[in-house]
């Protein structure tokens, strides 16, 4: 049960990194991201679409013995994204259910600022937070918004004319 004040601290949350399209060398940074989250419980998913036998592929089976926790899907690689995500939705059991690429990084409080708003807000369904773009030296370069607050508001429209959707 969530209940006001209490942060969700019970609430398990899965969060699945898509590693797909020849996974980038950054996926430490982006398991590390999540592992050091200012909240728990957190289980994570790999689910890894990237070429049978391709370097990316025996790269990211070798990086995840070192996390024996961490659950690894081995899935074919003609899976879109949007396949990925719906299939793991009926698999994965708890309250939350997120979902990150191999390339990306979390901001180590995410998940609670996340889980905050899910709180304060009961009517909403789903969060997305804004992306920044940071350089090789992690310098910040910039935030950019991933959708307009106000035309989302409008869910219908927005559903079809969000630049994010899931095909």
């Amino acid at each position: 049960m969530i209940s006001k004040g209490n942060i969700m601290s019970k609430s398990l949350l899965n969060v699945v990194i898509i590693a797909k399209m020849n996974t980038s060398l950054r996926f430490i940074n982006t398991l590390e991201s999540i592992i050091n989250q200012d909240y728990s419980p957190i289980n994570i998913v790999v689910a890894d679409a990237n070429e049978e036998d391709s370097d990316y592929s025996y790269g990211l089976q070798e990086d995840l013995s070192a996390y024996p926790d961490i659950e690894y899907i081995k899935l074919d690689h003609s899976y879109s994204t949007s396949k990925i995500r719906n299939m793991l939705l009926d698999k994965l059991d708890g309250e939350y259910i997120a979902f990150l690429s191999a390339n990306d990084t979390w901001d180590l409080s995410a998940v609670r600022k996340a889980l905050n708003h899910f709180e304060e807000n009961p009517e909403i369904n789903a969060v997305c937070m804004n992306g920044i773009l940071i350089d090789e030296r992690k310098a910040r370069i910039s935030e950019e918004q991933l959708i307009d607050i106000e035309e989302a508001r409008d869910l219908p429209g927005w559903l079809v004319n969000n630049p994010a959707k899931m095909s």
